[in-house]
């Protein structure tokens, strides 16, 4: 442990919020504060779906998503404190949050995924590549995909981390679903979800004689390619269906 702090100490970037919040740590111990221990219970609404909303029944990590997606801003509330400064919050796909967060897996302070990340295009396969300025764009899955990859010129320590791999790759699917989600709302409107909604309002009018004006309002419509979607269980329902 002592030569890991010392690798820490001499090469990771923000080691020196560590060692503030060490600092503060040890100044509340001093002052006699007594800590708090909290615990999270999950409770199961006999009203929900128990195919979807069960409970867990196994010791598994998993991750609590806030909202219930009806929030514009359900955006994790990640709280740093900066050397000699104030309070500053940051969002889940903030460049510092990985090397913050998970600190033995990157012991240099390496910055996570941006939207300014790309990829290297290698001469070969530009002339297989049609639209270079989009392929060229690295994309979150494209990150964690690269950080969970074996490869045998390297020692990985992220394929080492035992349980705290387990939270990096729930916390990873989490970060990118959730953007993915917030850019799907962002962008109804290539997804033409007014003539949509408007198709589907008009549907529920011939089958109501009478109009009420509480079940008329916006949806978020989802690609039929997004993995858990409505429209996409419906696809592969009709799939199993067409093979047997």
């Amino acid at each position: 442990m002592w030569e890991l702090q010392e690798i820490l100490q001499e090469h990771h970037v923000f080691y020196p919020i560590y060692q503030q919040a060490h600092e503060i740590l040890s100044q509340v111990c001093e002052e006699g504060v007594s800590e708090t221990d909290l615990a999270v219970h999950l409770h199961f609404n006999v009203a929900t779906d128990r195919h979807r909303y069960n409970l867990p029944t196994s010791n598994e990590i998993a991750v609590i998503l806030p909202g219930d997606g009806s929030e514009p801003k359900a955006m994790r509330d990640i709280v740093i404190r900066l050397h000699g400064g104030p309070l500053e919050r940051i969002h889940e796909a903030h460049p510092a949050y990985l090397p913050l967060h998970y600190v033995l897996f990157f012991l240099y302070g390496e910055l996570g995924w941006h939207v300014e990340l790309h990829h290297t295009l290698i001469d070969e396969y530009r002339q297989y590549i049609e639209d270079q300025s989009k392929a060229s764009c690295l994309t979150q899955m494209d990150f964690y995909s690269f950080c969970l990859f074996s490869r045998h010129t390297e020692f990985l320590t992220i394929l080492r981390g035992g349980k705290l791999l387990q939270e990096f790759m729930v916390d990873a699917w989490a970060t990118t679903e959730q953007n993915r989600l917030r850019y799907l709302r962002m962008n109804q409107d290539v997804l033409q979800a007014d003539v949509y909604q408007g198709l589907a309002d008009a549907l529920g009018t011939i089958v109501n004689e009478e109009i009420n004006l509480n079940n008329l309002g916006r949806r978020i419509i989802l690609y039929s390619t997004h993995i858990g979607s409505a429209r996409h269980m419906f696809e592969i329902f009709q799939d199993s269906i067409a093979i047997t």
